[in-house]
């Protein structure tokens, strides 16, 4: 029996390729936070970086919280998304996929308001063992 080659967890940097720059695209009210409009298509990207040897790919799972002014608290918008494609299969290319460092959101996807978009990446294939 082999073993593959020691696979580290992957750095995921959601924050820095969105840094905002002060009274161009940062909201007033949170400091730090970059603003997107409604009106117009953006995309959220990571830095991913994969430090592994035993493979080159790795699953990203993307998913989105918004935050409901009159509950007070985050819930789940991933479910929302999901019902406006045709498919589990169309939504997983576009939110779930092989390698994939970046979100597209189309104008009007999303309501007004707070939302956090997060990464989860794995390394795929990685057993320990061959």
């Amino acid at each position: 029996m082999a073993t593959k080659a020691i696979c580290y967890l992957p750095q995921v940097d959601l924050k820095s390729p969105q840094k905002c720059t002060p009274t161009v695209d940062c909201d007033s009210g949170y400091p730090g936070v970059k603003t997107f409009y409604r009106s117009v298509d953006f995309t959220i990207s990571g830095n991913i970086i994969y430090s592994c040897k035993s493979t080159t790919f790795a699953y990203t799972y993307w998913s989105v919280r918004y935050f409901n002014v009159t509950l007070q608290k985050w819930t789940n918008y991933s479910a929302v998304l999901r019902s406006k494609y045709a498919s589990d299969a169309d939504y997983n290319a576009v939110y779930n996929d092989f390698n994939l460092r970046s979100i597209n959101f189309a104008k009007k996807s999303l309501p007004y308001g707070l939302f956090e978009v997060c990464a989860n990446v794995s390394m795929y294939a990685e057993e320990g063992k061959v």
